[in-house]
């Protein structure tokens, strides 16, 4: 996998991307998976979207507005859609919502208070950074479940993919040239832009 620049520094949410970026987006990856469930299913009338903070991000979270980060993601918003957005009053609206509305005559409950949960038990063995998301109906039982760990820079992963992680980034192949040898006249010999050539 090679990660380009614009990946690395890309607009974000603080005050950590590990632990307020990486869990906004998080969040609206399972968003995802709640409407295409909802797409499927039907509305999910009694049921209740709860999220479990493992490890750092349960002993961490409260300093790192993890929890707003993840109220954020649930009701559909990213860290570019924010900008120039008052968060602040925006996270005090979302706080006193009692639903997310997934699409059109389809919602389901989530109290930030109640349904965001720092575990500070064991963490989850893969990373510290362990999100857990599920929808469960009223009885308690888990209809749908979701495991992401916030890895940095606003990375996630699945349990799937961590295993096979050896490192944040492999460099491409071809020419190697420190960066600031790297001008227009050296792409220009190249034939290419600065932009092309750093996804070569």
């Amino acid at each position: 996998m090679f990660i380009g620049v614009l990946e690395l520094f890309k607009i974000g949410i603080g005050p950590s991307s590990s632990h307020t970026m990486g869990p906004m987006l998080a969040a609206q990856r399972f968003r995802e998976r709640l409407q295409s469930y909802c797409s499927a299913t039907g509305d999910p009338a009694g049921c209740t979207v709860r999220c479990t903070l493992k490890g750092s991000l349960a002993f961490t979270g409260q300093g790192h507005n993890t929890d707003r980060a993840v109220a954020l993601g649930l009701h559909g918003y990213l860290p570019d859609a924010l900008v120039g957005k008052d968060v602040d009053a925006l996270v005090r609206d979302l706080w006193r919502r009692s639903v997310i509305e997934l699409q059109a005559g389809c919602e389901t409950a989530f109290c930030p208070t109640d349904d965001i949960v720092f575990d500070r038990g064991e963490p989850l063995p893969q990373h510290p950074n362990g999100m857990i998301f599920e929808l469960v109906d009223h009885a308690g039982a888990v209809l749908l479940s979701m495991t992401l760990f916030s890895i940095g820079g606003g990375f996630l992963s699945t349990p799937q993919e961590i295993g096979g992680l050896v490192a944040p980034l492999r460099m491409a192949s071809g020419p190697v040239a420190p960066m600031a040898l790297i001008r227009p006249t050296r792409c220009w010999r190249w034939h290419v832009t600065v932009a092309c050539r750093s996804r070569r």
